[in-house]
């Protein structure tokens, strides 16, 4: 019985300090009220499939329509700029004549809040990668690569908007 006690004890101090995991924060100080508006920007590079998917992402998850020209006042626009997001390639392995049959695809960068030119909120860089098996020809490999980058695009965008939400 005692256990049980300490135990629900503890649990209710964890909780009432606030504490959470990571993206499980429900509501963000983040997105202001009175936002009317949501625009995207890649700073540093032009990743359109990157910043497609950060586009749906934010816009089904705020609920903000997305600008794609400032139709609104600066006041109640709300920026989002990706910035020094990069997709690498690198050989991790190598057969025994030396040619490469696996690689590490990887996708980084960092994102930025501002309303009102005001910083609301800034991720450190976000790492995720992948491997690609090189089995096949050219073509092959680049499908596989492209299927790969699809799917850690849209793990980045999943890592940086939990950040976003639990407020690190």
């Amino acid at each position: 019985m005692m256990r049980w006690l300490i135990g629900t004890a503890c649990a209710l101090m964890i909780s009432a300090c606030g504490y959470h995991l990571v993206g499980q924060g429900g509501t963000s100080d983040v997105i202001p009220k009175d936002a009317v508006a949501l625009q995207v920007q890649m700073l540093n590079n032009h990743d359109i499939a990157l910043l497609t998917v950060v586009e749906q992402a934010l816009e089904q998850r705020m609920s903000l329509p997305l600008m794609k020209e400032n139709k609104h006042s600066e006041d109640h626009l709300l920026h989002v700029y990706i910035e020094h997001a990069q997709e690498k390639m690198l050989a991790t392995s190598f057969d025994s004549a030396g040619i490469a049959n696996q690689y590490r695809l990887t996708i980084s960068g960092k994102m930025r809040v501002l309303y009102q030119t005001k910083q609301r909120w800034e991720s450190s860089i976000m790492t995720v990668q992948g491997d690609v098996f090189a089995t096949g020809d050219a073509i092959a490999i680049e499908a596989q690569r492209e299927s790969v980058a699809k799917s850690l695009r849209k793990e980045w965008v999943q890592h940086v908007l939990q950040r976003m939400y639990s407020g690190f």
